[in-house]
């Protein structure tokens, strides 16, 4: 049997080439539909034929919305007219795309990495009670029911996951970070640490989008309770709606020891990640069981210690805890923070055990996960 499938990803990134590069192993045609490509450091495989969708605009709710309803109307015009015969594995991004499998006869497959429509609830975007909330979740339970397999990211999603279809036909599939291409490095040996004044300085890095339900501010304050101790040094990496407010709390604070930075490239992602004693993990409590930050897994690749800011009952405070990698907190807990990290300073062999302890953890959480998805799919052809 020829075995053709199209992916679906409006945002693609190492994770998603990773995933389909891994299938064309296996299958004889592999397509990926997608708005943008991001490299890093994994590229498309030469068997793997690219389509442009529409990209994702992150400026607002409506750009947003916007983008992801043009996009979802191009996926569906390209398998009802070239890939009709191709099982299509489509992911939570742009969320339309669950809605594809009500217009066409393939099979099919979803990875959630974001749970639709909940997530638009828990961000106060919708209400629980609202018709569009009731379409969307029966839906959901229509779609999922149907799919060959629904994959997701953590147990916490799974049981979210588990409103619309039962279980056992969910697969949980946690992320990764390629811990050969981010390493601990030396910051006597790292060129952006030294070039950032970082080298005797107890470095938090936050690497990301700066989105404005990522819960920032607390960092900021914790900052300011800080700001005599000139050992410690707060860096954000990344844009996002949020960052001007960070930038106007570091004003109004007049903070010295907070440093903002735009994305870095992937030639200096290494070592921008790379400079990090800690990394910093939010999760908004609201949607602490909706999805889990793949940045975690970079952390843990360049041997940082991590500071999550969650539930304590969420799945990524229960691993930092679990594996002794770090300390999760509330966004509540300024005092408890500073004073954490302040015991960091004074007991350095703790802070290098728990980095120690990351970069192991991080040989749990490889690129070889993503051959999981082309085993489980496989099945269906045996």
């Amino acid at each position: 049997m020829n075995k053709k499938i199209v992916f679906v990803n409006q945002c693609s990134g190492y994770l998603m080439l990773d995933i389909v590069n891994s299938f064309t192993k296996h299958y004889d045609d592999v397509v990926l539909l997608a708005g943008e490509i991001n490299i890093r450091p994994t590229i498309p495989d030469k068997k793997v034929i690219i389509k442009k969708i529409k990209s994702y605009n992150r400026l607002s709710l409506i750009s947003r919305s916007f983008s992801w309803l043009i996009a979802f109307f191009q996926v569906l015009f390209a398998i009802k007219t070239k890939y009709r015969d191709y099982h299509i594995f489509l992911v939570s991004n742009p969320p339309l795309t669950t809605f594809i499998p009500l217009f066409c006869q393939n099979d099919f497959s979803l990875l959630i990495y974001d749970i639709y429509p909940d997530s638009l609830v828990a961000h106060n975007h919708i209400k629980e009670k609202s018709h569009l909330h009731r379409y969307w979740s029966k839906t959901n339970k229509k779609v999922f029911t149907h799919a060959k397999q629904v994959f997701t990211i953590s147990k916490d999603m799974q049981r979210v996951l588990s409103n619309y279809i039962t279980t056992d036909k969910i697969t949980v599939i946690y992320n990764w970070g390629h811990n050969t291409h981010l390493m601990p490095i030396s910051k006597k040996k790292n060129p952006f640490a030294e070039k950032y004044g970082l080298i005797e300085k107890l470095t938090i890095v936050y690497s990301g989008n700066m989105g404005m339900t990522h819960n920032l501010e607390t960092i900021i304050k914790v900052a300011q309770q800080l700001q005599e101790d000139n050992y410690f040094r707060f860096v954000f990496i990344g844009e996002g709606a949020k960052k001007n407010v960070l930038k106007d709390l570091v004003k109004q604070y007049r903070l010295e020891n907070v440093l903002f930075l735009p994305f870095q490239t992937a030639e200096v992602l290494p070592f921008s990640m790379g400079a990090a004693d800690i990394g910093l993990v939010t999760m908004d409590s609201s949607s602490a069981s909706l999805s889990i930050p793949s940045k975690l897994y970079s952390y843990l690749a360049v041997g940082a210690s991590i500071l999550s800011i969650a539930k304590k009952e969420s799945e990524l405070a229960s691993i930092v805890q679990q594996y002794n990698v770090g300390q999760n907190y509330s966004d509540q807990q300024i005092e408890e923070i500073s004073s954490y990290l302040i015991y960091l300073k004074n007991n350095p062999n703790e802070l290098s055990l728990m980095k120690k302890n990351a970069r192991n953890l991080s040989s749990k959480y490889t690129p070889q996960n993503s051959e999981l998805f082309v085993k489980t799919l496989l099945k269906y052809y045996e």
